[in-house]
């Protein structure tokens, strides 16, 4: 299965039937998901309360499974995997919930070691690779984590485009691999720029 969301309805792709819309009522409209130990897991657009489908079915939901991300009072802005846990990014904290295997309601339990008061301010800038976890900053600056603690991967340079950008909340990140280098790309629809960071040495591009 996979999961598609766009923040008011979510949709479930498979081989057999294409693409079905998930019309169980317990379905979080989301505008990020993610997939961990056959789980699919979305968060609530404008709240900080996210929720997990049933085992390897992504129509499937209840509200029993639902938890809240408790280190900050702000809404989630995205949810990713990254090292077998869920990362959840929101207005000004991260969190990181693990797969406790409860055996009622959620399923997952908070990393309580792992918060950290810096947010994300674009809900589509998060990304990973292999090597890290990366976003862009409540602060406007650009973050990777390979474990919990966040490192600023943007030049003072970066920074200050990023300021002057319309529209920060817009931007996109994606990653991609060349020639054995992981790059982390972000880019701004809105302002029409664009920055790029290869792991170990900056670079940019507009």
């Amino acid at each position: 299965q996979m999961l598609i969301v766009n923040g008011s309805q979510g949709y479930v792709y498979t081989t057999g039937l294409g693409l079905v819309t998930i019309t169980d009522a317990d379905f979080l409209p989301s505008y990020t998901c993610a997939y961990i130990a056959g789980y699919f897991i979305v968060a609530q657009v404008g709240s900080g309360t996210w929720g997990v489908s049933a085992l390897d079915d992504a129509m499937s939901w209840d509200a029993i499974n639902r938890a809240v991300a408790e280190s900050s009072p702000d809404g989630i802005q995205a949810i990713a995997r990254f090292n077998g846990e869920i990362h959840i990014l929101g207005d000004n904290s991260r969190e990181v919930w693990y797969n406790a295997a409860n055996p009622t309601a959620n399923p997952f339990s908070p990393n309580q070691g792992a918060a950290l008061d810096r947010g994300c301010i674009a809900k589509y800038s998060v990304a990973t690779d292999l090597t890290a976890l990366y976003w862009l900053g409540d602060d406007l600056v650009v973050y990777a984590a390979s474990q919990y603690t966040p490192t600023p991967i943007s030049n003072n340079a970066v920074n200050y485009d990023i300021s002057i950008t319309a529209n920060p909340e817009d931007a996109i990140g994606f990653t991609f691999q060349d020639q054995g280098h992981y790059f982390y790309a972000l880019t701004f629809p809105t302002g029409k720029r664009s920055e790029g960071r290869r792991v170990g040495k900056e670079c940019r591009s507009r």
